[in-house]
């Protein structure tokens, strides 16, 4: 892969970047909701159901709506410092904006959460342009895998936290338990590997590099030409985004900050589900709200391509919520209500976001 002499001169080279207007994701939407409503209709009295989501305490549940806001906002602060370290300014309002869109299309476009990252990178470079203190790729991308590692921090440690209280305060099946277990193992096998690239950001260039040659391979003419083409911009990000890793690891007071409000960010979360079931009159304990919050971020972070996981979700929640002794109908009308905030909310929201912010950059 020797294509040096091809390289253009200008560093600064952008991919192609735009937003597809498929259909697939909606298509996949409606077989989610047609899936969950199959569900409803042969297990759930969709009556007492309905009922009970009717005698909700508006007042009380719409601190949920809230506790998303503020979640983001510290999601958003856990990232800031990051980004101002690595010289990018470009206004924490702007940077709200961003990880909107890249919630957005995360939910929309499931990719393990890949593919939000990867705009929320693309989208900051632009505005850094704009606001003058351009850096490359690499630099973005380095903030953005430092913050979503600190961010993995109180996700993991409340999904053990909520592993072992299911297991020993409930008499649950051996299929409630291996999935318990999968769940937690998943999110300390991420958790490691994301740990692995910070503490030796030198061996990213080197898996970089692996990949690229990989793809290299592949007999596609036109990819060829365009790793060629751009090699010495992909070489400088690559340098860009192991030297912002270094940095990143021996910034000990931007961790912390950050730390801090990526635990902030899980205790909003996790928040919304308290809110919902005392809005309904049904407290409920806190290991089984941080249980069932994890693995049903655990399902919508799976790529297949159903928005949201809509179906499988409901589905999984409504279950283990009544394992623990939750009523049915109440388990399930806490699903719903739980499902319009930190889905239909927030692809609303993202959406509007998104619709804004890309009006403003050519893509």
């Amino acid at each position: 892969m020797n294509g040096n002499s091809n390289v253009p001169k200008d560093l600064n080279y952008e991919p192609n970047f735009r937003l597809t207007r498929s259909r697939k994701p909606l298509v996949l939407l409606g077989i989610g909701i047609l899936l969950m409503v199959v569900f409803l209709y042969a297990f759930i009295d969709l009556g007492k159901s309905a009922s009970i989501i009717a005698s909700v305490n508006l007042t009380i549940y719409s601190f949920g709506f809230v506790s998303v806001i503020l979640g983001i906002f510290a999601y958003t602060l856990a990232w800031h410092f990051f980004l101002t370290d690595a010289g990018v300014n470009i206004g924490l309002i702007k940077e709200f904006e961003v990880v909107w869109v890249s919630i957005f299309l995360n939910l929309l476009i499931p990719t393990g959460s890949v593919g939000g990252e990867v705009v929320r990178a693309y989208i900051v470079q632009n505005e850094s342009k704009v606001h003058g203190c351009d850096r490359p790729i690499g630099d973005i991308a380095a903030s953005i895998v430092a913050h979503r590692i600190l961010v993995m921090v109180p996700f993991l440690l409340g999904s053990v936290v909520g592993f072992i209280y299911l297991i020993t305060a409930y008499s649950v099946s051996s299929l409630i338990l291996n999935l318990a277990c999968l769940a937690t193992a998943l999110s300390a096998g991420a958790f490691l590997i994301a740990c692995y690239l910070l503490l030796f950001p030198e061996k990213v260039g080197k898996l970089i590099h692996s990949l690229i040659r990989l793809i290299y391979r592949l007999p596609v003419r036109s990819l060829k030409k365009k790793i060629e083409k751009s090699q010495e911009t992909i070489n400088r990000n690559i340098e860009a985004f192991s030297h912002g890793l270094k940095v990143a690891k021996r910034k000990l007071k931007i961790f912390i900050l950050s730390l801090f409000f990526a635990v902030l960010f899980w205790v909003f979360d996790v928040l919304v589900a308290f809110f919902v079931f005392q809005a309904l009159a049904f407290p409920i304990p806190l290991g089984v709200l941080v249980f069932v919050y994890t693995i049903g971020v655990m399902l919508q972070m799976i790529p297949i391509g159903i928005p949201g996981m809509v179906g499988a979700v409901e589905i999984t929640m409504i279950t283990l919520y009544t394992i623990t002794g939750i009523p049915l109908e109440v388990a399930t009308a806490a699903t719903i209500l739980i499902r319009v905030v930190m889905f239909w909310f927030e692809i609303i929201v993202g959406g509007l976001v998104t619709y804004v912010s890309l009006r403003k950059i050519a893509i």
